[in-house]
């Protein structure tokens, strides 16, 4: 049967209201499964790729969720909690840090100036024991954002990390310079102090 627009259209409304049903009375399955069909009437429809996989999520069908999220970032449509969720899902359901890197770098392109992404960068590289990538993260973010006491503190945590110390202390100094209550750029620097008060003595 060949299906007039006007009837493809109404066929759209229908599966789309049938999910939203579903979905109010968490049947997230149910749901995920009409907004999937949705996509057949019309593909790559940004509202039932959105619909289908916060659905999906709700369901814990995690691999189906990262589908319609990786595909709404594939095709140019992603907001930022879109890329957030993407990144969060990665991360703890799937444990694939070259994943997140994709895409925090891919949501970055998107939203230069989220400084929300550009952190998750530098805490995917720390954890990923990425120094190198990660400084120049940091170098670059600290030019853009001076006073941003919690990249300084970065900068010397991965400076202390390979025993560089003078570095370290200089860039916990700063964090503290530009936030005197930060603990751990001031309980790093205690111990910098301490460390070397020790070996003088």
């Amino acid at each position: 049967a060949i299906f007039t627009n006007q009837e493809m259209q109404q066929l759209y409304a229908q599966v789309i209201n049938l999910g939203a049903e579903s979905y109010n009375e968490n049947d997230f399955e149910a749901a995920y499964t009409n907004f999937m069909k949705a996509l057949i009437v019309t593909p790559g429809d940004t509202t039932a790729l959105l619909y289908g996989g916060v659905s999906a999520q709700q369901a814990e069908m995690n691999d189906e969720a990262i589908k319609c999220f990786q595909t709404l970032a594939d095709n140019g449509d992603a907001n930022i909690d879109t890329y957030k969720t993407l990144i969060f899902m990665y991360r703890t359901e799937k444990e694939d840090m070259d994943k997140v890197l994709e895409t925090v770098d891919a949501a970055l392109t998107k939203f230069p100036n989220n400084k929300e992404f550009t952190q998750e960068k530098i805490t995917t590289l720390i954890l990923s024991d990425r120094v190198d990538e990660a400084k120049t993260e940091l170098e670059s973010a600290i030019s853009q954002d001076p006073t941003n006491a919690q990249y300084y503190y970065f900068l010397g945590y991965l400076y202390d990390s390979q025993e560089d110390y003078d570095n370290a202390q200089e860039n916990y100094e700063k964090a503290i310079e530009l936030n005197p209550d930060y603990y751990d750029a001031n309980y790093n620097l205690a111990v910098i102090h301490y460390n070397k008060a020790r070996d003088i003595n």
